[in-house]
């Protein structure tokens, strides 16, 4: 496996060596200097920064610190929602999910509507994203794994006759199996290209693993992914212009791991893979490797989660070894930048507006950037890679086109950054977050509040008149919930479990916070009643959250656990 074996014998090492400037038979001579830089966004899937040794974790993931030590680490890093749909719209378009132009959202909410963010939010044929932009600045592009953002009923054949009937319990490899996946794989890359403008597209995942058509090949394959990625690089290097690849791996979402580890490599969602680990160790290693640290790895004895997360965070470092590697070992690295990140973080703030769900990890190798191993707390959010990649890129983004976010270059290259704010949505969530302070604003629409007062059993959440199963979880870890107004300090409560709304010492800060938040308010322009909080006396308000409380989590079939949080610092990986 080439240098890539370097990172699982002497960790560190590995990255020491082939980040820091030249790699091994690089010389200073071959660097093309004058060329714009190279990008790889590589965008992980439910992913706490905690997930990472570099952050604090407990399972050691030498790939990704070695990005760290040679690059910049962020610790206050957003998503724009904290479900995988909006936050990717907003990584690729650099606009809000409330912006989207998508006819499935524009129909459903005119400017004078109340939006609710879920998975409503695509791209089209006209959007603005990363890779038309870049395509602009003279990049060629390129689109690799989960996708997630386009139509949700694209490649369901019930709604599309292109789409093949494949018939799910058929045997992975048998010649209809394979015929069919094939079919089905060039039918979404096609679609997937049309939607982002990409040059190149490969391994594409239209949602999650268990979407794939072929039961046996429906699940975590990381190898099939960075074979993707690969095929890209390759074609990327006949070119002669600078690349930009999007590279979306599906760890550390769901399926388990563990039990997609056991899976037969050979099948993938597009055939057979030939030579499943040219570029990734045996998956028996991976089973080895936490033997030699001690962790039990037996679904007998050891909880699901924690099979899924241990295995899947040495499964998604691994990959990210391999994609460093073929770099190294073709050239490619010492003028390319790599972001990694994920789409949002987990439990219990997944699809809410707190921090648990928000922020992610965030980690920047590139050449020309900061000195190695540098930190920062500077506030940056997805909507930012579309002006800071344009400022990479040396490209100015024609005024027409309107922008949510701003450049966080300035922080890689040590120069003075002032960002006072970031935003985030989510169903009726509205949140803004400062260096210190979050504010978040829950408010509905009539259509609710009047479902609550005609409902015999009215039912609540942050969605509206529904209970969804992550706002079940989040609502029985966070107290103030179902507070029209929450305002926390950051810094000595990092978990959000005290509201200062109410408190008359944080009056000012309050209208402070509604203010930076009206300021994203109009700059998307839709209806948001931030003065109206009189839901919160209705009766039916308050027995549809005693209603919603005494339920708590006990709804949700896949949920299995109960959350240290506030973690005790001992147990601060598996909550």
């Amino acid at each position: 496996m080439k240098s890539f074996s370097k990172s699982l014998i002497i960790p560190g090492v590995y990255g020491i060596s082939m980040l820091c400037g030249c790699s091994a038979g690089e010389s200073a001579q071959t660097t093309e200097k004058s060329r714009q830089p190279n990008i790889v966004l590589i965008m992980a899937d439910d992913v706490d920064p905690l997930h990472l040794s570099c952050y604090g974790g407990k399972i050691p993931t030498p790939n990704l610190d070695a990005l760290a030590v040679s690059g910049v680490l962020f610790h206050r890093a957003y998503a724009n929602a904290a479900v995988c749909t909006p936050s990717r719209y907003a990584t690729i378009t650099g606009r809000f999910p409330g912006q989207c132009q998508s006819d499935e959202f524009t129909e459903a909410f005119g400017e004078n509507d109340m939006y609710s963010i879920q998975f409503n939010t695509p791209i089209n044929d006209q959007s603005y994203t990363l890779q038309r932009m870049l395509n602009n600045a003279g990049y060629f592009t390129g689109y690799t794994g989960k996708f997630h953002i386009g139509e949700l009923t694209f490649d369901n054949p019930e709604s599309n006759p292109d789409i093949p009937n494949i018939d799910p319990y058929m045997v992975a490899g048998s010649p209809k199996a394979t015929n069919g996946l094939k079919k089905y794989q060039q039918i979404i890359s096609r679609r997937l290209q049309e939607l982002t403008g990409a040059d190149f597209v490969s391994a594409v995942q239209w949602e999650n693993p268990e979407g794939i058509p072929v039961q046996e090949v429906a699940a975590h394959h990381l190898e099939w992914l960075t074979q993707g990625a690969i095929d890209f690089f390759d074609t990327a290097a006949l070119q002669e212009n600078p690349f930009f690849l999007h590279f979306n791996t599906t760890a550390l979402h769901g399926p388990n791991h563990y039990f997609d580890l056991l899976h037969d490599p050979v099948y993938t969602p597009s055939g057979d893979l030939s030579n499943p680990y040219e570029f990734h160790p045996d998956r028996e290693e991976i089973f080895r490797r936490l033997d030699s640290l001690g962790l039990p790895n037996d679904p007998q004895s050891v909880q699901d989660h924690i099979l899924h997360y241990q295995n899947g965070i040495i499964y998604m470092d691994d990959q990210v070894g391999a994609l460093i590697a073929y770099l190294e070992d073709n050239r490619m690295l010492n003028n390319t930048i790599i972001v990694f990140t994920a789409d949002h973080s987990t439990e219990p703030g997944k699809n809410t507006c707190y921090e648990k769900g928000l922020r992610v990890p965030f980690i920047v190798h590139g050449p020309q950037f900061a000195k190695a191993g540098k930190e920062t707390d500077a506030l940056i959010s997805f909507v930012d890679f579309m002006p800071t990649f344009a400022d990479i890129a040396n490209y100015p983004i024609p005024d027409s086109i309107k922008l949510a976010g701003q450049s966080f270059q300035p922080v890689l290259k040590n120069k003075t950054y002032s960002r006072k704010a970031v935003y985030a949505e989510i169903g009726y969530l509205r949140s803004v977050c400062t260096d210190t302070f979050k504010y978040i604003a829950q408010r509905f629409p009539e259509h609710v509040t009047e479902t609550l007062q005609n409902s015999k059993e009215p039912k609540i959440s942050h969605l509206g008149n529904k209970a969804g199963g992550f706002a079940s979880i989040a609502m029985e870890y966070h107290p103030g919930y179902f507070d029209a107004d929450q305002l926390y300090n950051l810094i000595e409560d990092p978990y959000e479990q005290k509201n200062l709304a109410n408190n008359p010492d944080y009056e000012k800060k309050l209208d402070e916070m509604q203010d930076l938040l009206t300021t994203f308010l109009l700059e998307i322009g839709h209806y948001y009643p931030l003065a109206d909080t009189a839901y919160v006396q209705l009766p039916a308000y308050k027995q549809a959250v005693k209603n919603a409380r005494q339920v708590g989590t006990s709804n949700i079939p896949w949920w299995n656990r109960t959350l240290d949080y506030p973690p005790a610092k001992e147990n601060l990986f598996y909550y």
